[in-house]
């Protein structure tokens, strides 16, 4: 479903691979054209995944399902334990490594692959995405004790890419991991990519007008224009992010509400509502790890509504029920005037 909507996004959306809207654009450039390179950037995933599954000793059919449900960062497991169904290193190794790829901007990945390396790297986001994962994997295997390294790499790839595939668990380690990982899988992964979550660049936009506040503190009669890879960002995008950053825990803080009623505990309802707005589906029960489950019919469907929203995004979905609302409002006086006589 993700897929079907990146080259709109892309084409019309103001990302930030190597400037933030150009790159992008040329990886669309046309709608059928884009959607081509697109749906080719993501067979080559999946067809690369599904082969390293099947080297790390998977039978075809779990290859191929947990090929697709990693490159599209579904989540979806044949087996009630997911990933740690296997007890291997190998296929934990295949999983981590598609994750974070499936995490990243789309437009990367098409430089990547075309050998601009140092252009990529010149991405804000790109360098914020590989930096705060590496920062979370070394908080998580130098603090949980019982995650070894590939376990802690697994379970950040996991949260940050949205995906929500489990490989141990890690809620029985301590409270800084599970902050950790909670805190990543509320930011969730790049912009332009088929994870879900606040977006890399949102993150990214709000620190640097944070440093520009600051700054105003200081000289107050000082102008700065916010720039990022080079290029400004216009002052009516940085209110649309900071709007978003509202309208986002708004809605984290409703999906909560909503949700009170169940029978988890008050970490449990905050972890199920960062999940369900972020697509990860974890929920953090007590010091089990679990998927949502056990909900009423009421419950399912608030919880499916904001996955819905999360994966969509706040504004798409304000945009569509707007314009329902105002096509209510033109056609009620049509009716009016052809009431009775």
């Amino acid at each position: 479903a993700g897929l079907g909507v990146l080259p709109v996004a892309i084409a019309g959306a103001e990302l930030v691979p190597h400037s933030p809207l150009e790159a992008s654009r040329r990886l669309v450039r046309g709608l059928w054209s884009g959607t081509r390179r697109i749906f080719g950037l993501y067979l080559l995933l999946s067809s690369s995944l599904m082969i390293g599954f099947l080297l790390a000793g998977l039978s075809v059919f779990d290859a191929v399902s947990y090929a697709m449900s990693v490159s599209s960062t579904g989540g979806f497991a044949n087996h009630a334990d997911s990933i740690g169904h296997f007890d291997d290193q190998a296929v934990t190794t295949v999983a981590t490594v598609g994750m974070f790829a499936a995490g990243g901007n789309l437009a990367v990945v098409w430089w990547a692959f075309r050998g601009a390396y140092v252009s990529v790297w010149k991405s804000t986001e790109l360098r914020l995405y590989v930096c705060l994962s590496f920062i979370g994997f070394v908080i998580v295997w130098a603090s949980s004790g019982d995650l070894g390294v590939i376990e802690s790499a697994f379970a950040v790839a996991s949260v940050v890419s949205t995906t929500g595939l489990r490989s141990a668990n890690w809620a029985g380690t301590n409270d800084l991991v599970v902050t950790i990982l909670i805190v990543g899988a509320g930011i969730g992964a790049m912009s332009a990519s088929v994870g879900s979550g606040f977006r890399m660049a949102r993150v990214a936009r709000i620190a640097i007008e944070l440093r520009r506040s600051l700054r105003r503190l200081l000289y107050p009669h000082r102008v700065e224009v916010i720039r990022m890879d080079g290029v400004a960002i216009d002052e009516e995008s940085l209110e649309r992010t900071i709007t978003f950053l509202w309208m986002h825990t708004l809605a984290l803080g409703a999906t909560a509400l909503f949700l009170n009623a169940t029978n988890y505990d008050l970490l449990g309802t905050l972890t199920m509502a960062i999940g369900l707005m972020s697509n990860v589906g974890l929920v953090v029960d007590g010091s089990e790890l679990s998927n949502v489950v056990d909900l009423s019919d009421m419950s399912r469907a608030v919880a499916a509504f904001f996955m819905v929203l999360g994966r969509l995004s706040i504004y798409p979905v304000l945009l569509t029920i707007g314009g329902i609302g105002r096509w209510f409002r033109r056609a009620r006086p049509a009716r009016l005037v052809e009431g009775p006589k």
